[in-house]
């Protein structure tokens, strides 16, 4: 119960992280029945046939997928989204960011509110972060091929911004640490650049959610800068003078 009392902010974010996690991996069916290699198939969720069906008409995928005049049609965007395989790009990419957001985020709250708590979580978080990002890349490269990577600006900034964090997440051990030594946190800083392609990447595919992430990195930029940093830790001090800081 002592670990659980101290550690019980990280057992939320696993708890957090993993759903998603079950609840794509419910939707591959394999099939062992043909003989052979198996067959896997991926199936959209209920919740989310309905709700593109609110948005749109039916559409049946294989039609639009071998009419060659589809791809320009306004309905191959709503097919392309209907794909299992662009469930899952969705879904991975949302909470890639946001959980690379909330990492970007630990130590602005700190500096802001004194909340130590999260600072002990920024490793689970990257990792967290760099696992979906991967994801993400991956059924994106499924669903749309490998080429379709550098058919759009939207789509390299994405890339690049996986490609960061990936050198980020190979260093996060203990050992990697104490040999990188005073160049590990120089290293671990280009998260931030990580952080802004993301949202970047988000922007110009025109979702309403980058502006929240931009603002939270904005925010947290600002209260790292050293001047605006040193004068927010000394006005808690004030604040804080008769009162213990909040942990």
């Amino acid at each position: 119960m002592k670990w659980l009392k101290q550690n019980w902010l990280w057992v939320v974010v696993n708890i957090i992280a993993v759903l998603p996690l079950v609840m794509m991996l419910n939707s591959f069916n394999v099939d062992f029945s043909a003989g052979g290699l198996p067959q896997i198939t991926v199936e959209q969720p209920a919740f989310r046939e309905r709700e593109f069906d609110r948005d749109e008409a039916p559409s049946t995928t294989g039609v639009a997928a071998s009419d060659g005049s589809a791809e320009d049609s306004p309905e191959s965007h709503g097919s392309r989204e209907r794909s299992p395989y662009g469930f899952l790009v969705h879904t991975t990419g949302e909470w890639g960011i946001r959980w690379l957001v909330f990492c970007l985020t630990c130590t602005p709250l700190y500096i802001l509110f004194g909340w130590r708590s999260p600072l002990g979580l920024k490793k689970t978080l990257g990792l967290y972060a760099f696992l979906y990002a991967a994801l993400h890349f991956l059924f994106f490269l499924i669903d749309e091929g490998w080429l379709a990577t550098f058919s759009e600006f939207n789509f390299i900034l994405g890339l690049l911004s996986l490609l960061i964090m990936l050198p980020l997440a190979l260093t996060s051990t203990d050992w990697a640490m104490k040999k990188l030594s005073k160049n590990w946190k120089f290293m671990h800083r280009a998260a931030y650049a990580a952080g802004v392609l993301a949202v970047l990447h988000l922007a110009f595919l025109g979702e309403g959610s980058w502006l929240l992430y931009g603002v939270l990195l904005t925010i947290g930029f600002i209260a790292r800068v050293p001047q605006v940093r040193k004068s927010i830790l000394g006005l808690r001090r004030r604040v804080f003078k008769h009162n213990p800081v909040p942990a």
